[in-house]
């Protein structure tokens, strides 16, 4: 078998090069898209709250998502902290679980994703010390920013 040699002049090359790092390169890069709104959750008796309403929040990267929403003291505005989680969103669903840093306030929500809202819904559960523990439900409707 004959061995030949296949001449490349430097312009080719370059143009073969640009061309193998456009093929390979990301076709659309996504730009993060911030969403805001309430996050309403139902009374929860058993532990003497009730119903209310808090900001959430939501940034979606690519299809990364993270959702948020403020805590505030039991029956009360005053600022605690903040409940949190991430999720992967495929075909604009997601499932995503939500946690304090303490664990005290957790959550499992079933949503919806798009480049205008997030919409979620589920279920709360509390262990508040001195108080004992609860569930709730909870819903947010947040509009991009």
């Amino acid at each position: 078998m004959a061995r030949r040699k296949i001449a490349c002049s430097s312009s080719t090359w370059s143009s073969a090069v640009a061309a193998l790092c456009v093929a390979l390169a990301p076709v659309a890069v996504a730009a993060e898209i911030t969403y805001a709104g309430n996050w309403e959750c139902e009374a929860t008796p058993k532990l003497n709250i009730p119903n209310f309403s808090a900001p959430g929040t939501a940034v979606r990267d690519g299809n990364r998502l993270t959702v948020s929403r403020t805590v505030y003291k039991p029956g009360t505005f005053e600022e605690l902290g903040r409940v949190s989680g991430a999720t992967t969103a495929q075909d604009g669903k997601f499932v995503v679980e939500t946690a304090t840093p303490s664990g005290g306030i957790t959550g499992r929500f079933e949503g919806t994703v798009s480049d205008a809202e997030v919409a979620l819904k589920g279920i709360e559960r509390l262990k508040i010390p001195d108080r004992g523990e609860g569930e709730r439900n909870c819903r947010a409707s947040l509009k991009r920013q």
